[in-house]
This record gives C-alpha cells, sequence and structure tokens, in this order.
C-alpha cells in the first residue's frame, strides 16, 4: 500500500513538473526568443526598428555647388542633423556640426546626401602674402548661383556692350545681400582677397562701369584672360581736386561718356601736346621782341 502511495506521489511529481516546464516555456521561454528573434528580424528589414545614428545631411533641393564654403549662413539653410539606421551611415560620415564648419566642398553635395567628411577640405591656400580683404558692390551673383567659396571671374561691364574681366580666377569669401522695402535684393557686396594691382585695378572699374562675376563650374578650368587695362582705362576718367583751396588730388570721378575709344585718348593727348608747344613758341616769340 505505501508503496503504491509513494509511485503515485512520484507521478504527480512528475506531471507538476512537467506543467510547470510546459508553462515556462509557453509563457515565457518562448515568447522571449519570439520577441528576441522578432526583434533582430525587423532590425535588419523594417528601418523603423533599426538603431540610429543623428547625421549631417543636405536638405537645399538645389544641393551645395562644388567649392562652397560651409559657413553658418550655409549650414543654417542648406544642412539638417537627421536621424539615420547605422546600417545606412555612410563610411566619415559628419555627426556632428562643428565637423563640417567653414570647411569647402570639394565636390557637389546633392539633396538627401550625407555630408563625408572626405568630400570636404580645409581652406586651401589660393591667397598671396600681400593679398588683403575688400569688399566691393556687385550687380549679378549669376542669378545667386555664387556662394562663399566660388570661384569666380570679376569683371566690369561698361553698360555699351563690352566688358573686361579685371580678376580672373578668384575666390569669393563671403556675400552680403541688401534688400530693399519690398523684400527685393537689391544690391550685393562681395568680399575678396585682392594685393594691390587688382584692388587699384577694381577700383577704377567700378568708376567706369558696374562689377559682375562669371562662376567657374570646375577648379580645373582654365583661368579666363585678364583683359583689363589700367594704363587706357585710367585715361577716360580725370582727376579732380576737392576745391580750389586743395592742392592735392581727392578723388577719381567719372566723365559722361566710358564709351571713349583709346584712339580719341591719343588724339587729344596729341592736340593737347601741340597746344603747348604753340603756347611754348609764342612766349619765345614774345621775349625775342622784347630783348629787340
Amino acid at each position: 500500500m505505501l508503496k503504491n502511495q509513494k509511485f503515485i506521489l512520484i507521478i504527480v511529481v512528475f506531471l507538476l513538473i512537467m506543467a510547470g516546464t510546459i508553462y515556462y516555456f509557453n509563457n515565457v521561454r518562448i515568447p522571449g526568443l519570439t520577441m528576441r528573434l522578432e526583434k533582430d528580424i525587423r532590425a535588419k528589414i523594417d528601418v523603423t526598428a533599426m538603431p540610429k545614428m543623428r547625421i549631417a545631411v543636405v536638405s537645399d533641393k538645389d544641393g551645395i555647388p562644388k567649392y562652397t564654403q560651409l559657413t553658418d549662413e550655409i549650414i543654417t539653410s542648406k544642412i539638417k542633423i537627421v536621424d539615420i539606421p547605422t546600417d545606412f551611415v555612410a563610411s566619415n560620415a559628419a555627426f556632428d556640426i562643428d565637423m563640417i564648419k567653414n570647411k569647402i566642398a570639394k565636390e557637389d553635395l546633392r539633396f538627401g546626401e550625407q555630408v563625408v567628411l572626405d568630400s570636404l577640405s580645409t581652406e586651401e591656400k589660393w591667397f598671396g602674402d600681400y593679398d588683403r580683404l575688400k569688399e566691393f558692390a556687385v550687380k549679378s551673383i549669376v542669378a545667386e548661383e555664387v556662394k562663399p567659396g566660388n570661384i569666380v571671374d570679376l569683371i566690369v561691364n561698361y553698360r555699351n556692350g563690352t566688358y573686361d574681366v579685371i580678376v580672373p580666377k578668384t575666390k569669393v569669401r563671403k556675400i552680403y545681400k541688401s534688400e530693399s522695402k519690398d523684400g527685393t535684393i537689391s544690391s550685393y557686396t562681395l568680399i575678396f582677397s585682392l594685393d594691390e594691382l587688382s584692388y587699384r585695378d577694381v577700383l577704377l572699374a567700378s568708376k567706369l562701369g558696374y562689377l559682375e562675376t562669371r562662376l567657374y563650374i570646375d577648379e580645373s578650368q582654365k583661368a579666363s584672360d585678364k583683359t583689363f587695362n589700367y594704363s587706357v582705362q585710367s585715361k577716360k576718367i580725370p582727376l579732380i581736386k576737392v576745391d580750389d583751396k586743395d592742392s592735392i588730388i581727392a578723388d577719381i570721378v567719372p566723365i559722361q561718356s566710358t564709351v571713349e575709344s583709346t584712339a580719341d585718348v591719343n588724339t587729344q593727348s596729341l592736340n593737347q601736346e601741340v597746344k603747348d608747344a604753340k603756347t611754348q613758341n609764342d612766349s619765345q616769340n614774345s621775349q625775342i621782341k622784347v630783348e629787340r
């Protein structure tokens, strides 16, 4: 009898253990494994479930042109930090704004593209030892395609269908826009780094016409020929005094017509020399008469 009770007790304990084991696997172990496996699968195929990193991405539909300097203004208007699944993060992608600030784009950065540090460079030595920063009012910046860091030709438009290249293949440092009362852009001010001769040429050219820019598509493009001739163009502008009391040349004032040809300038100079020679001869004749 005792043997039968003991046997029954063993069977009951065994059944309880089996029931507990089945309950554990059905309600704890198997659901846990299922959830973990589902999470791993979703992390591989479901974008919303993937682990993410915050990466700098180009947010402007126009993108960022090559050789653009990533100033605070450019970064604010054209770049955003967004969450991207780690499996899709590009190698060496920028995850902090400070990593790309004031860098130069070595290639065109397209809309939606991650900003990769390999596509950026530090400031290239474009400036000579005697270059200095100077601002100039510019009428056209190629439909606002010109951005800080771009390479341009600085040209003068004489308003008569002709122009000259003043400074070929120079880099734009900064751009400032002036708005009129109705909100439209009234003028642009560009900052360039120029040496003494280039500054002299641009200053004179700004008196003869208005300044414009031409944007280079690629750095490898050959520089335009400089066609602005200071010696010729300076003859089209007279130097005047501030007033009769002051003998110092004060400023350059443009004459009314800036389309005068070099031949006309030379003719005027020749006529002046003839007048001076005639005056000198008359003076000498007068002295001879007095002596007689």
